[in-house]
């Protein structure tokens, strides 16, 4: 069995299955853990380009590309370094 998230599961109870290249995500504002606020108002159906579009490095202000960029480049020196200590263990 699959695992589902509530939101996607108060979907396709009103909706049925999420069709192929879409998601169910929280409406903007609407994001919540307490059950009870998951609900059909809150969760809405978007193509995954949509999703893509939403969540984009391109929508953030200056300072939070600037930190996301150094944030990546640090990650990949990270990885980097374990794996090269990996290779030699």
């Amino acid at each position: 069995m699959k695992w589902r998230c509530v939101h996607e599961l108060v979907w396709i109870e009103a909706h049925g299955p999420v069709p192929a290249g879409h998601v169910v995500v929280f409406r903007p504002g609407c994001r919540t853990t307490h059950l009870a606020r998951i609900t059909l108002d809150a969760v809405e159906l978007v193509s995954r380009s949509e999703l893509m579009a939403r969540n984009t490095i391109q929508n953030l202000p200056e300072p939070m590309k600037a930190v996301t960029r150094l944030r990546a480049a640090l990650t990949r020196q990270i990885n980097k370094r374990a794996r090269t200590e990996e290779g030699s263990a």
